[in-house]
């Protein structure tokens, strides 16, 4: 009977432990870590002016709009889709994965959401800048609670926490 009583307190024992380590959500996403700081909608401003061959300037500014949530991303340009897919952090570094294009904003296709493979090779040739936003994507960040900076060699985009 003392036997069995052991053998008890060992299995609940077991259970217990299985189940903090089952129940305990420590933010991942497929064994990659997410910085859920970066949970929210960040948003950059573009601004370019330019000259006219018949005289005078102009200038325009773009919204863009990054959401992080949980590992996902979608960017968007004026509110039209761009991107979408997946990240992971690490470190300070974040990688974008399994990327996939919007074809009505970019590519004057059907208003759906493009993998790579579906793009084809005429695509991707054509378009340089396609086939490397489909690619993965590994770069610095700094996040505070109202800035998002992404560094790229000596390059940096810096974005705002959009209030809502």
């Amino acid at each position: 009977m003392k036997i069995k009583k052991i053998w008890w307190g060992m299995l609940v024992i077991i259970l217990v432990f299985g189940i903090m380590i089952i129940g305990c959500d420590n933010a991942s996403n497929n064994g990659s870590e997410i910085d859920r700081s970066l949970d929210g909608s960040w948003m950059i401003y573009v601004y370019s002016y330019g000259y006219s061959s018949l005289g005078g300037g102009s200038s325009s500014t773009t919204e863009y709009e990054l959401k992080l949530n949980n590992g996902n991303f979608e960017e968007s340009m004026d509110g039209m889709p761009l991107y979408r897919g997946t990240y992971t952090t690490s470190s300070g570094i974040i990688t974008f994965t399994d990327i996939l294009v919007h074809g009505a904003i970019y590519l004057g296709l059907e208003n759906r959401w493009y993998s790579r493979n579906e793009l084809g090779y005429g695509y991707l040739v054509y378009g340089e800048g396609i086939s490397r936003m489909l690619s993965r994507e590994v770069v610095g960040y700094l996040v505070t609670p109202n800035n998002l900076t992404f560094i790229d060699g000596n390059y940096s985009l810096y974005y705002m926490r959009k209030i809502e």
